[in-house]
């Protein structure tokens, strides 16, 4: 009896120090309900390259969505409509994130504190944004994370042609609060297209514009991809669109409490082949039509004066 006893309490000990070796990273989706527990969500938009440092000083590379080495254990990964999604829960340490761009565009990161308490879904406290980040080909822009200050403390230090030196410091352009994030419905865009006859067989190219609405938190930004949706281009103002390259358009709107809408798609664009014959043909009577009309504004002038000379 009494070695029964011992085995038990053997097996409890060893229990909890098991217990006790296991960090604080375990998902949140498994927290109990009486649990509180914070935590940082980063959703980093319209990026090339990432790599994620972790405290000991390892490097590993985002690549195709996946990590290199998936044995971080503080850190939840995954991937979603071409954004990279990173959970880190709290800890007492610090991560660096690092992005690199193969082609000049900017790119997004929102950084979101999340907390369990008590609920079966995390409650939003706050997000920073750092909207449209200017990053060169071959430059380097560093986000370091950790759990000690505040959001609107955090920076992204943005290094152009990757000298070691920062040519920019960057604060989040804005600070939403957790009533801006309770909204939970994306937001609509509403596309136009310009063209007629004459523009298409001259210049294969339409003009395209967007609008968009939101009912919540208003509207961060609106995008488009010409290439299927593996990239996403910024929208500012109406852009030009060639009917033989693009075959389909894909747009969508984000909101600032990260609401990303459900891509639409245009794809009723009209090509007209133009054999060279016809473009020159019709060059050709552009060129003898605007003589004419020289030639007729000349041969009036030349009327006028006669009249002159004869009235006087």
């Amino acid at each position: 009896m009494k070695y029964l006893v011992f085995r038990f309490l053997l097996i409890v000990a060893v229990l909890s120090l098991t217990t006790l070796a296991v960090p604080g990273w375990v998902r949140a989706e498994v927290q109990p309900e009486d649990a509180s527990n914070k935590y940082y969500q980063i959703v980093i938009s319209n990026s090339d390259m990432i790599s994620l440092m972790d405290p000991t000083g390892r490097t590993m590379d985002i690549v195709d969505n996946k990590l290199y080495e998936d044995n971080i254990r503080d850190i939840v990964f995954n991937s979603s409509d071409g954004r990279t999604i990173l959970t880190f829960h709290d800890d007492t340490n610090t991560y660096n994130i690092f992005v690199r761009q193969k082609e000049a565009h900017p790119f997004d990161i929102r950084v979101t504190a999340l907390e369990y308490s008590g609920g079966t879904a995390p409650v939003p406290l706050q997000a920073a944004l750092f909207t449209q980040v200017d990053l060169d080909p071959g430059g380097v822009a560093a986000l370091k994370v950790n759990f000690k200050g505040e959001l609107k403390d955090m920076q992204i230090m943005v290094d152009q042609n990757s000298d070691g030196e920062a040519d920019d410091e960057l604060r989040p352009d804005t600070i939403i609060n957790s009533e801006q994030l309770k909204d939970k419905i994306a937001p609509l865009t509403f596309i136009e297209v310009n063209s007629n006859f004459i523009t298409l067989y001259l210049t294969d190219t339409v003009e395209v514009s967007f609008t968009s609405r939101d009912t919540g938190s208003g509207i961060l930004r609106t995008e488009y991809s010409i290439d299927g949706g593996k990239t996403w281009l910024y929208y500012k103002e109406p852009v030009e669109v060639n009917t033989k390259e693009v075959s389909k358009l894909y747009y969508r709107s984000v909101d600032y409490a990260g609401n990303v809408e459900t891509p639409g798609y245009y794809e009723q664009f009209i090509y007209y082949e133009k054999p060279p014959t016809l473009i020159v043909s019709m060059i050709t009577i552009d060129v003898l039509l605007f003589v004419a009309m020289v030639a007729s504004i000349v041969y009036l002038a030349i009327l006028l004066l006669r009249e002159r000379e004869r009235a006087t």
